[in-house]
């Protein structure tokens, strides 16, 4: 295979506080969409560009998974439910023939100690794992690792900065991580810049934590999101596409 650039997105489904408590939604997942740049450039910009301009006849649509899900926003606009099931339908079906592989850390908060640490950590924690598990996925799978552009949906100017210092902190080399890791370039966008990576991370983030938490949805998304997630030799995601800490 010829070695090739890859880019990264990550979002997240929940929130990284522990206490107090939401017994409404007790989990974090932070979720990595992680693309060759050709795959992304020529296939899946293209796609989704389609899908919007079919649906809505614009392409600046940002396709947020609360706003499909509680029918906000553009999404009214789809009208009849028989529409809004081919949307849906539609999007599906182009998620799935997408070429891209999902990593995901997250934390299940009902299992996790109380405790008075910063909010950020479970943040920093999750996107750790999940780095670290991406740096062994294209060590399995290219010939030598080139540098990753990740992109994180911005989260605040305080934290994103506290969370640029942790990854340049990740980026030195250790037993883990050798010097010919491949370096990882951060950057941070709101999910209007228009990354459409961003926009499918935002999409398979809360489907993976409903799976955390033991609540399946009816359509069940996380079939078809744990058939693009990183696996091991003998198919296992638990600690490879989905790592939830505590288990």
């Amino acid at each position: 295979m010829p070695d090739e650039d890859h880019i990264a997105f990550v979002d997240e489904s929940g929130d990284p506080v522990l206490h107090p408590l939401d017994p409404q939604f007790p989990a974090l997942v932070l979720a990595i969409c992680l693309f060759r740049r050709s795959d992304y450039d020529e296939l899946v910009l293209p796609q989704i560009r389609d899908l919007k301009l079919a649906y809505f006849g614009r392409t600046d649509v940002v396709l947020h998974e609360r706003d499909i899900r509680q029918r906000r926003g553009m999404f009214t606009s789809l009208g009849s439910e028989a529409n809004r099931t081919r949307f849906l339908e539609d999007l599906t079906q182009i998620i799935d023939d997408l070429p891209f592989t999902v990593i995901s850390a997250a934390v299940d908060k009902r299992r996790m100690p109380r405790s008075p640490a910063p909010a950020i950590d479970l943040y920093q924690q999750c996107l750790r794992i999940g780095l670290a598990n991406v740096y062994r996925y294209l060590d399995d799978q290219v010939n030598r690792p080139l540098p990753v552009h990740v992109i994180v949906e911005s989260r605040g100017r305080k934290e994103d900065r506290r969370l640029r210092e942790l990854f340049d902190a990740f980026q030195r080399p250790t037993s883990a991580t050798p010097e010919t890791a491949p370096g990882f370039e951060l950057s941070f966008a709101t999910k209007t810049a228009g990354h459409v990576g961003l926009e499918l991370a935002d999409l398979i983030a809360y489907p993976i934590a409903r799976h955390v938490l033991g609540r399946p949805q009816a359509h069940d998304p996380f079939g078809l999101i744990r058939r693009k997630m990183f696996c091991g030799r003998d198919g296992e995601i638990q600690g490879y596409g989905l790592t939830i800490i505590g288990r």
